[in-house]
């Protein structure tokens, strides 16, 4: 099996050899610690350390950018304070990233420390490297092999995991950039604007192009033992640290400094005695003489001082440590600060700023924190699940964009629609009706027509003239009025006629209860926006098993679209089909069936599904599914089906409703449609003059849910019969000359 390098399609990697020794190398990590005169005499020790060769993956970007950036520049106000002003953005057209660059540089192992990884960036890395053979890919390599160049190794080279994807690594590379371009913009900016001060800069980058390559460039890495740490159980332990020299330069290395206690403690005594005899000199501090520099407080002093400045040497490490900790954390501090400032929103809808933000911040603590225990396992599936999360997030931001744009759109379209219908027709209660305050067109929960052209609301004492007026309390205390006066138990003591009377008018108070519509909300969605459909199907499953997959597609499309079923209520046939099906998806509340009470016996239409509406007759279950969709599908059926889907598309011809109707044409083997003939009749009585062409293209159809759906949601309904009649009675003769 190759070597994790050939994993990444197109990219052939390439190596650079060996140009230091392992001899070379430790020497080199000892001339780096003791660069400072406080540094131990030698922290590599024969039995405590192990070091290793190793070449480490890196995936090298050569990349061009379009870099816009803005910041808010600060102007003084008087000698204290300074007024702050935003800037528009400015763009540096073409800004070039060569791979040479070590921001352009990421390494693409989980194996060690972000920082020590630094070590292998050196100049001069492309000029020296050569393709790595599929060979050399199978392993551990020797020494003897020409990756030594000729120097003198004690180990065999190691091929280290490049395990980091290229995406994730683009995306470390993208954090460099924009790091140093917002450095280079606060510059430009001071430049340009001759500004006192410049903060909270953004910069946007445009990737014009990008190429990428992987290389493997040598390291010695030391695992060495330095000193020793007090663990959680209080029980003294050596403390290990990690070290990187470059296998190339020498010069590069990347560690921690350490300070050796005894010289640390011999520089605390000389300082204090140096202070004591300059104090003894000048007759300071009641020194009489040199000989009270010997004195008890003067010894004590001097030992509490050097114990001090030997355990602050011990302690050394920890103390970089914590102050790199607070620095980061000051760091997450100011980003959630700027991120707050630019408004809160959904997180997984956030702005591309706020974004840029928590994406920098997501990766600066997956390489900062808890560096020090470092586990390549758990780094590699805590960068796996960063990445992932950002693209689903990023993914959300281009869907919310997408949908804003629809929305807008469908309300241009809705605003030109209204304004096209008030030129011709004027202010009209058969349409839908205009929410100023919103801006936008919305449907009344019947769609459209005469408000109650059915009478329910006369039934309940309401007065329809005004839509608006009438709200959801206003019918619940109609019907409770009605219904204490016509209940049946209030009707005890009258005669049998006038106790059926009482009890069927308490019938059709219930129906008219259910069926009327409360006035919609002011923020009300368009006039196509579908929550729930009537669906018109046959009550047997039909001669093949296709017409009940279609019953199971339409159903899955309606969950998948979070749209509620109506429907006749039985659990035969096509009917049960859909009913199960979105049933299953959306739960009972997303279900309504009506069923006339002859039809509710259990042996007629099995066991019932969904919110059951029980209604006296066939009239007013098809008036009920009007008054609860928003729109209209028929599947394949008998002549109940068909009785439905005319009357519905009746309905709309002459204005009572606008709401959208289809049919659902599945075709056969031959290609013809189920429905074909029924369409064909439709053109035929275009063609003898019994339909307006018009009113032909209030039938939609379509041969899948989706399609039939998406055509629904689009449909402008015509003008009807009576909008015509009144157009033509509203009209001044001409006349001819």
């Amino acid at each position: 099996m190759l070597h994790g390098a050939f994993r990444y399609g197109s990219v052939a990697p390439r190596v650079v050899p060996f140009q230091v020794s392992l001899t070379e190398a430790q020497r080199a990590f000892e001339r780096w610690q003791q660069a400072h005169w406080l540094a131990p005499g030698r922290v590599l020790r024969r039995g405590q350390t192990e070091m290793r060769a190793l070449l480490l993956p890196v995936w090298l970007f050569e990349a061009a950018f379009q870099v816009e950036y803005t910041g808010l520049l600060g102007y003084p106000l008087d000698h204290k304070t300074l007024t702050w002003k935003e800037t528009h953005w400015r763009t540096r057209p073409f800004r070039e990233y060569p791979w040479t660059l070590s921001c352009m540089q990421v390494c693409a192992s989980y194996t060690l420390r972000r920082d020590l990884t630094e070590a292998v960036k050196v100049p001069g890395i492309l000029a020296r490297s050569r393709p790595l053979t599929a060979e050399e890919a199978l392993g551990r390599v020797a020494m003897d092999t020409g990756w030594a160049c000729g120097k003198e190794v004690d180990d065999d080279v190691r091929l280290d995991a490049a395990g980091m994807r290229q995406a994730i690594a683009w995306e470390l590379a993208l954090r460099n950039v924009k790091r140093l371009e917002a450095a280079e913009a606060e510059a430009l900016l001071r430049r340009e604007t001759q500004c006192e001060a410049v903060r909270d800069v953004k910069v946007r980058l445009k990737s014009l192009k990008r190429r990428a390559r992987l290389m493997y460039l040598p390291a010695y890495v030391a695992d060495y033992v330095f000193g020793e740490q007090i663990n959680v159980h209080s029980e003294r332990q050596p403390q290990r640290f990690q070290a990187v020299v470059s296998g190339m330069d020498a010069t590069s290395v990347a560690a921690e400094r350490h300070f050796s206690p005894r010289k640390v403690q011999l520089a605390a005594a000389a300082g204090i005695a140096a202070a004591g005899v300059a104090a003894a000199g000048v007759g300071l501090a009641g020194l009489a003489g040199p000989a009270e520099l010997l004195s008890p407080t003067s010894a004590l002093t001097l030992c509490v001082v050097c114990a001090a400045a030997g355990l602050a040497a011990r302690m050394s490490t920890q103390l970089q440590r914590s102050s790199q900790e607070e620095a980061r954390l000051r760091d997450e501090e100011q980003d959630y600060e700027r991120f707050m400032a630019s408004g809160l929103g959904s997180l997984d809808a956030a702005d591309d700023e706020q974004e840029a933000a928590r994406i920098s911040t997501e990766w600066r603590r997956w390489e900062e924190a808890d560096k020090w225990s470092w586990d390549a396992d758990k780094r590699r599936r805590w960068a796996e699940r960063l990445w992932r999360g950002q693209v689903l997030r990023h993914g959300a931001r281009v869907r919310a964009r997408s949908d804003a744009a629809a929305a807008a759109a469908r309300q241009r379209a809705d605003e030109e629609t209204e304004a096209r219908r008030r030129e011709r027709w004027g202010h009209s209660s058969h349409h839908a009706r205009w929410a100023t305050g919103a801006g936008a067109v919305y449907a009344r929960a019947v769609g459209g027509g005469r408000r109650d052209f059915l009478g329910y609301y006369g039934r309940l004492g309401l007065d329809s003239r005004d839509s608006q007026a009438v709200s959801e309390a206003d019918i619940k205390r109609a019907f409770r009025e009605a219904a204490l006066l016509w209940h049946p138990d209030r009707q005890k003591d009258a005669n049998l006629a006038d106790q059926k009377a009482a009890r069927e008018r308490f019938d059709k108070l219930k129906v008219a209860y259910e069926m009327t519509p409360s006035a919609p909300a002011a923020n009300g969605s368009g006039r196509n926006s579908i929550r729930k459909i009537a669906v018109f199907c046959g009550f047997s499953t039909g001669s093949g098993p296709e017409y009940v997959q279609l019953a199971r597609d339409l159903g899955a499309e309606l969950v998948k679209r979070h749209i509620g079923l109506v429907y006749g209520g039985g659990n035969n046939g096509l009917m049960g089909a859909i009913a199960h099906t979105v049933l299953e998806g959306l739960g009972e509340q997303a279900v309504i069936g009506v069923i006339p009470e002859a039809l509710q016996p259990h042996e007629i239409s099995g066991p019932t599904l969904g919110d059951i509406r029980v209604v006296p007759d066939m009239h007013t279950r098809k008036a009920l599914m009007a008054a609860e969709a928003d729109a209209f599908i028929a599947l394949p059926g008998g002549f109940g089906t068909l009785e439905e889907l005319i009357e519905v598309v009746t309905w709309q011809q002459l204005g009572l409703h606008t709401k959208p109707v289809g049919v659902l044409n599945i075709k056969n083997a031959c290609g013809a449609g189920f429905y074909d003939n029924l369409l064909t009749f439709c053109d035929h009585c275009v063609a003898e003059g019994f339909i307006r062409p018009a009113s032909r293209g209030i039938l939609i159809e379509a041969a899948t849910p989706a399609e039939l759906i998406d055509k629904l949601a689009a449909h402008e309904p015509p003008a009807s019969i009576i909008q015509l009649r009144k157009e033509m009675a509203t009209q001044e003769p001409r006349l001819e000359i």
